[in-house]
Order: structure tokens, then sequence, then C-alpha cells
């Protein structure tokens, strides 16, 4: 299967009191489907630890054209789409009940090693696994670092990585940050249906019980939002609004 597509309605639990889709369930169903496109493929979860190894979402940027509301009916589309160095490249599109492309994105992941906590290569067995959709569009190419540099009136908000917020990979899920990133926007007034881009940096793996702060510096050609814990950044990431 070189496409993984999954047609599904929208539930109450995935949208905000505007009734339209919170950005943290864009980047769930995104993981969702990758994570059941990598099980049919033969490089899912299960077969990672067999070898010790795991992804990690390293970088991923998304577009908005449209927020689909509650009830909708939508269809994910996730694919590989090929190396760029050590990132495993995939790209992620949500199509509305007529068709229409109102959401895509593109992710950069990395396989870690369990042993050094170290990227690695590709193996060329896995290589195999991987189909070739060089044919396919990529929304976002050559994804890279972003960089900010952090200001002391910056400071929005403090949050504890609970318990609750931990993935099977047992660490902070990589859609919380997306809701750190929407809760820093709405104290510039910043809503969901403003937003044109969300690009995210991951820089650190968030465990039970870690503080992280997040900051925003608003500027004329994007929002930048960081989240730092102790001396080390967790997440940066830029925002364009429409």
């Amino acid at each position: 299967m070189n496409v993984y597509r999954e047609k599904l309605r929208l539930r109450h639990h995935q949208c905000g009191a505007d009734c339209k889709l919170k950005l943290k369930s864009i980047f769930d169903l995104f993981q969702d489907a990758a994570a059941e496109h990598a099980d049919i493929l033969g490089c899912g979860m299960e077969n990672m630890l067999e070898h010790k190894t795991l992804w990690v979402l390293s970088r991923q940027k998304i577009e908005i054209t449209r927020l689909p509301g509650v009830g909708e009916e939508v269809t994910v589309e996730t694919y590989p789409c090929g190396m760029e160095r050590l990132f495993a490249i995939r790209e992620y599109r949500i199509y509305d009940g007529d068709g229409k492309l109102i959401i895509n994105g593109t992710a950069a992941w990395l396989i870690l090693d369990m042993d050094t906590i170290r990227p690695k290569r590709l193996t060329p067995e896995l290589l195999a696994l991987v189909p070739d959709n060089s044919n396919l569009p990529v929304s976002f190419r050559a994804l890279g670092k972003i960089g900010c540099a952090p200001q002391e009136n910056d400071l929005r908000f403090t949050c504890c990585v609970r318990a609750s917020d931990i993935d099977m990979n047992r660490h902070l899920n990589n859609a919380n940050y997306a809701a750190m990133i929407q809760d820093a926007l709405a104290t510039e007034d910043i809503t969901m249906q403003n937003i044109s881009t969300v690009e995210i940096n991951y820089l650190h793996s968030g465990q039970t019980g870690e503080e992280i702060s997040v900051h925003l510096q608003n500027s004329s050609d994007c929002v930048t939002v960081y989240g730092l814990c102790g001396e080390k950044s967790a997440f940066t990431s830029n925002v364009t609004v429409k």
C-alpha cells in the first residue's frame, strides 16, 4: 500500500469552542495515520522495537486552507516520500467531503537507536519496505532548523508534563506541543481561524514531572512560539497568520 487513506467523521473532543478542529487534533490525526501505515508496511512500532529502534518525529510543517468542523466527514491521507540525509520524509493531507484539499503538511522522521539514543540510518532491509512515491507531491522540502533568540518578556505560561501526556515511546507526545502553541497564540488573540502555517522543531523528549515554559515572540513576518525545559530547548515553532 503506497498511500494510506482513512475516512472518518470528526468528533466533539477533536474540536474547540468554535466547533472547528483543534491544532492538537490535526497532529493527532497525522501521527495516527502514519502509525497505521507504518504497521501495514512492516516498519511499525512493534517491528522497530524488535531491532531496538524507534521512530521519532523531528520536524513538521502544516498548512491550513480551511478548518473542518465537528461532525464533518474528512479523508486523511499519508505516504512516505523519500529520504533527506537521515530524515525519512512523510506527506500528510486532509480532504473534505467534496474531495478538496483543506490541510496538508510534511514531516521529517528519524530512527533512534534505543541503546545509544542517537539517530541511525535506515537499513537496506527497512528501505526495501518503503514504497517509491517520487511521483507524488510533497508540500514542503528541506525542513530546516528554527532559530530564536529568547527574550526576558517572552514568557506566556508554564506547564507541567503529566503522566497522561506520555505516549507509547515514553515521552511527551508531539501533539501536546501543538496544544501549547495554540494556547500561546491565544494570549495574542490569534485563533485557529487566523493560522496559515505552523512549523515545529521537536528538540526534547519531555518526561513526567518536567516543567516547560512556553514563550512567544510576535513580529511582522511570523509568530515564534518556543518552549524551554530548564535551560534546554523543548521545541521551537514559527506560525504565519492570514
